[in-house]
């Protein structure tokens, strides 16, 4: 049987280890180096809502700008028009409690609406399907891997970087 001390020093080991991975994320985007880019994160699609909560930190964790969400803001509607004003450099879509392959299905949805292949993220193929349910739409340890998820999604490449 594990002893309260015992039970300490591992939540004490996970704590360490969540917080050097998300350092390792913030350090993984050399901030003063590269551009920041604007990322739109889509928590439902009909109708559109822009996720809140702690999604705009991540997004910051990852080194961008949230376009349309304010830390610890509740998720907000949005419209078609809103997005394209914004015209983010990346739109992420994670629908709350939808899986990948739901999320998916949501895209061809969106795809059909008018003005939706005008965005920058559209035509520069940056646009992206996550399993919203498992990594964003819910306050757990997998937070960490969220942000390294749109760290990894919203890396630029070289020619994003001659851009800035």
């Amino acid at each position: 049987m594990l002893s309260l001390v015992d039970i300490s020093l591992a939540a004490l080991l996970i704590v360490r280890v969540i917080a050097w991975i998300a350092m390792d994320v913030r350090g993984a985007k050399c901030r003063q180096y590269l551009p920041s880019f604007a990322v739109a994160m889509i928590e439902w699609t009909a109708p559109l809502m822009a996720a809140g909560n702690w999604t705009p930190e991540l997004i910051a964790l990852a080194g961008e700008r949230d376009v349309f969400g304010q830390a610890g803001a509740h998720s907000a509607s949005i419209q078609l028009a809103e997005l394209q004003k914004a015209n983010p450099d990346f739109v992420i879509v994670a629908p709350c409690g939808f899986d990948l392959r739901r999320t998916e299905r949501e895209m061809r949805f969106l795809a059909r609406q008018e003005g939706w292949g005008g965005l920058k993220a559209v035509q520069k193929g940056q646009v992206y399907a996550v399993d919203g349910n498992a990594f964003f739409n819910r306050p757990c340890p997998r937070l960490v891997e969220s942000a390294e998820i749109l760290t990894l999604a919203t890396a630029p490449t070289i020619d994003d970087t001659s851009e800035a």
